[in-house]
């Protein structure tokens, strides 16, 4: 269990380094929390705060961040250039991207490029295309919305969709229509001199709370796209804010963003007069650190670590209560893991049951626990994100 006043200390300086404000009194942080949710880099600018040895491990920690920017800057640079040049458009999601919502975008850590098509049907000519300049598909390929490649000690992430498929086959559909990638969708940005293609800022917003609840209804995600989302905010134009809260409603993600915000404005520095325009609501810090439920939600994302690899009891969760909500998610998950074979719908019953078979073997091979903390872990979780009443207008 995490301590509360670490849990709180270590957002008290993560809101100084997304807002960039000054610190006058020495902190308290723990970097074995910091380092769990992958943000100790972001804290190099309070290093002079921390006693020495701490302040030596967050500068450790920020140059790794620091070189590992360049190179990975340099590699979608580079794989950008590569596909276009052979007439394959591509945007660059998170990576860069995302690092330059901070006053000093090199201290965020970004682990591996990913690019989006902005025409799917471009994939098999990308995918050889990299092939052929000796940028080879890892072993394992855990997603059908995307291929993994490794180049010179990079993972690259090539996109086909935005995000993974939801089971909701309607709120597919309109993903799949808003991301729908013309020149009107497409922005350029400037990067530490380097010029990126990337997704318009409304619709950066957008993916970024898909993002979030992709993680979320999976093994789930941690602090660090919340600093991520409250750094955008901060510097995002009244019109793009509107535009996500409409999306919002058109998707039924409203109850969502309105709990990311509370979060966001409580405890990492979003402006109050971002959450006004994005919830329709004055921020009540006090009301919001002393709900039950804000608590709740923040223990749920602290445990997460990144993206859920500290604790193997987490599982994709449905975001419908009772049997009918498992049994949808289970159809789901079998869809995902065969997507061929699935449209035979008379070998149904087999695959469900391969499904199964194989969802058994991981919990003891790859987890090594039991079905009943899985089942237990997985009833809590639920409870949590069906509040978020997610896809319902």
């Amino acid at each position: 269990m995490i301590d509360d006043k670490d849990r709180l200390n270590l957002l008290n300086a993560l809101k100084n380094c997304i807002c960039g404000t000054k610190v006058t009194d020495n902190l308290d942080i723990n970097l074995t929390l910091s380092g769990r949710c992958s943000v100790t880099s972001l804290l190099y600018p309070l290093a002079d705060y921390v006693d020495t040895e701490s302040g030596r491990a967050i500068a450790s920690s920020a140059e790794l961040s620091v070189n590992r920017f360049y190179k990975l800057s340099y590699v979608a640079r580079y794989l950008i250039d590569l596909l276009k040049q052979n007439g394959i458009k591509v945007v660059l999601l998170k990576g860069p991207s995302t690092c330059s919502y901070y006053p000093i975008p090199e201290y965020r850590a970004f682990g591996d490029v990913d690019l989006l098509l902005c025409d799917e049907g471009d994939y098999e000519r990308a995918d050889k295309l990299l092939a052929e300049h000796g940028i080879v598909r890892t072993v394992n390929q855990d997603s059908h919305h995307h291929t993994s490649y490794l180049y010179d000690g990079v993972c690259i992430e090539l996109h086909r969709k935005v995000v993974r498929a939801f089971a909701r086959q309607a709120v597919n559909k309109r993903i799949d229509a808003l991301f729908k990638l013309d020149d009107g969708k497409i922005s350029y940005k400037t990067i530490i001199g380097c010029e990126y293609p990337v997704l318009t800022a409304d619709l950066e917003l957008l993916y970024m709370t898909l993002h979030m609840i992709e993680h979320l209804c999976n093994a789930g995600f941690g602090i660090k796209l919340l600093c991520d989302y409250t750094a955008a905010l901060n510097v995002s134009d009244v019109d793009d804010i509107d535009k996500l809260k409409a999306y919002a409603e058109e998707l039924g993600l409203t109850t969502f963003i309105s709990a990311m915000a509370d979060i966001c404005v409580a405890y990492l520095g979003l402006s109050e007069e971002v959450y006004l325009r994005l919830t329709g609501k004055s921020a009540r810090i006090e009301e919001i650190r002393s709900d039950s439920n804000v608590d709740e939600l923040l223990d749920e994302i602290f445990d997460t670590g990144l993206f859920g690899k500290d604790n193997s009891n987490r599982i994709v969760v449905p975001d419908e209560a009772g049997i009918k909500g498992y049994v949808k998610e289970f159809h789901h998950q079998m869809k995902e893991n065969f997507p061929t074979a699935s449209g035979i719908v008379i070998i149904w019953p087999l695959l469900w049951l391969a499904t199964l078979i194989n969802f058994i073997k991981n919990n003891k091979r790859v987890r090594s626990t039991g079905l009943l903390n899985i089942l237990r872990e997985a009833d809590r979780r639920g409870k949590i994100i069906r509040r978020m009443k997610l896809w319902k207008q």
